[in-house]
C-alpha cells in the first residue's frame, strides 16, 4: 500500500521541509499539505518543497474549490503539474454535510466545478500535455459515489472498518467503475498514546467534526445509540477547548488511528489484510507530529 503524511501546517517553512526530506529518507509515497486560506497557502507550500525534494509526490491535503476562482484553481494546478511532473494532485472537498448540502446548491456547484476541471483535463490528455490526479475527499455515500465516478482519488476520511466496509460495497456497486480507474486512500488523524500523552485537542476536533458530519445511517452503522448520535449532534462546529468525558471520546478511536504502539499496529496490520476486500490503496496519516516518533513511523512504511 502507498503511505502518506499529512504536513503539519502550524510548522515553520524550514520545518516543513526537513519534515519532507526526513519522510522522502524512509518510503513514504506522498505529503498533504491543508490548505486553509489566509493561514496557509498549499499551492505556496508545496511549490516551496517540491522544488527542494525531488521525488515524492504533493496532494494538496484537501482545498475547497470555493476558496478559489476556477480559472485561479486551474492556473495553479497547471503550474505545478508541469514544473512537477507526476509528482502533484489536486484533492478537492466541500466539508460536511449539514454545511454544504445539496438543498443550498453548494453541492450541485461543486459537481459543476469538478464536471470543469475533468473537462480541462481530458483536453490536455488529448493534446498529449501534462496532466494531474485529481482526488476528492469525503465520507457519506452521495459524496463517495460521485468521487468514485468522477476523480481519480477518493480520499475516504475514516479508517473504520465499518466505512471501508460500506465505501467497498458502494464501489462494487458502480457501473463501469474499475478498480484501476479510481484509487481509495483512507485517511485517519494519528496519534500515539502512552502514559504520558492524551488524546490531542487537535485529534479530538477533527474527529469530532468527522463524526458530527456523518448522516445518522452512517453513526447508527457503526453501532452508535440513538443518545449518542444526539450528544454529538449537540457538539459545536466550533474549535472545543476540551475534550469530553465518557463515550463521547470513543468517536476518536473509531474514525482515527490512536492508541499505544502495538494497539496502532494491530489496527495497521488490519487495513493491511483487507486491503483487497476494502479495495484501498493507500493510508494517509494526519500525524500528531512528535520527533521522537520516526523510528515508528518508519515501521509502519514497513508494514504497508
Amino acid at each position: 500500500m502507498e503511505l502518506g503524511l499529512s504536513i503539519p501546517i502550524q510548522m515553520k517553512l524550514a520545518q516543513q521541509l526537513d519534515y519532507t526530506i526526513r519522510a522522502q529518507e524512509i518510503g513514504i509515497n506522498h505529503i498533504w499539505v491543508g490548505d486553509n486560506p489566509p493561514i496557509n497557502n498549499a499551492f505556496l507550500t508545496i511549490a516551496h518543497l517540491a522544488c527542494k525534494v525531488k521525488e515524492i509526490e504533493f496532494w494538496t491535503g484537501i482545498t475547497s474549490p470555493f476558496y478559489y476562482i476556477l480559472e485561479v484553481l486551474i492556473a495553479l494546478s497547471r503550474d505545478l503539474s508541469s514544473n512537477y511532473q507526476n509528482r502533484f494532485g489536486l484533492a478537492l472537498g466541500i466539508g460536511n454535510s449539514q454545511l454544504f448540502s445539496s438543498q443550498n446548491g453548494l453541492f450541485q456547484s461543486f459537481v459543476n466545478k469538478i464536471g470543469i476541471l475533468n473537462k480541462l483535463r481530458e483536453e490536455r490528455n488529448i493534446k498529449h500535455e501534462i496532466n494531474f490526479p485529481l482526488g476528492i475527499g469525503g465520507l457519506g455515500n452521495k459524496m463517495c459515489k460521485f468521487a468514485l465516478n468522477s476523480s481519480d482519488v477518493l480520499l475516504l476520511n475514516s479508517t473504520s472498518e465499518y466505512d471501508l466496509d460500506r465505501i467497498s460495497k458502494i464501489f462494487t456497486e458502480l457501473e463501469g467503475v474499475q478498480k484501476e480507474e479510481c484509487k481509495t486512500y483512507t485517511y485517519g488523524m494519528f496519534q500515539v498514546l502512552n502514559e504520558n500523552t492524551e488524546i490531542s485537542l487537535t485529534t479530538w476536533n477533527i474527529t469530532k467534526d468527522i463524526a458530527k458530519g456523518c448522516s445518522n445511517f452512517i453513526l447508527k452503522s457503526h453501532g452508535y445509540s440513538s443518545p449518542l448520535i444526539s450528544k454529538i449532534r449537540d457538539l459545536p462546529w466550533e474549535r472545543m477547548n476540551n475534550i469530553p468525558k465518557g463515550e463521547l471520546k470513543e468517536i476518536v478511536y473509531d474514525f482515527a488511528i490512536v492508541g499505544e504502539e502495538e494497539q496502532i499496529l494491530e489496527k495497521i496490520d488490519s487495513l493491511v489484510l483487507n486491503k483487497s476486500d476494502y479495495n484501498i490503496e493507500g493510508l494517509v496519516l494526519g500525524w500528531i507530529y512528535s520527533e521522537d516518533q520516526w523510528d515508528f513511523i518508519k515501521e509502519i512504511r514497513k508494514k504497508v
